[in-house]
């Protein structure tokens, strides 16, 4: 029975890229996460587009009353749109996520204010709920 090849990161790397090995695996797991992150985003353009080209033809099924004809042209000018909607969405949604890498240490700095003073409250709270059975008792 033939023995299988120990599985390591030496024995996946090629030989003429040895040397370099933590570089490739670093720039293979770039290109991969940004590679999904990529699919991922232009699928869900393609189904922000198919759902803005239906837009049309479900305001006449449902009988909407809106002033929007079921065309072909009103379909890809409604697809269009929402796929924008949806780039724009994304780019806002990375924006913000930017924002709050950047101001990370100073949200840390407040948030542990924050959670210090609920945990005052939290404690306040349970002393007046001991004084009321104290009370009642």
């Amino acid at each position: 029975m033939p023995q299988l090849p120990q599985l390591s990161l030496s024995n996946l790397i090629p030989p003429d890229l040895a040397g370099q090995g933590l570089l490739v695996l670093v720039a293979f797991v770039f290109v991969v996460v940004i590679g999904y992150k990529l699919f991922k985003v232009a699928l869900n353009i393609i189904i922000a587009a198919a759902i803005g080209a239906a837009f049309p033809w479900i305001v006449k099924f449902l009988n909407i009353g809106l002033p929007v004809q079921a065309s072909l042209q009103n379909s890809l000018y409604f697809a269009v749109i929402a796929a924008a909607l949806y780039l724009g969405w994304e780019f806002l949604h990375y924006i913000l996520w930017f924002f709050r890498v950047i101001t990370w240490p100073i949200r840390a700095i407040f948030g542990m204010e924050k959670k210090r003073k609920f945990k005052e409250v939290v404690r306040e709270v349970a002393e007046i709920k001991k004084a009321r059975k104290a009370e009642k008792a």
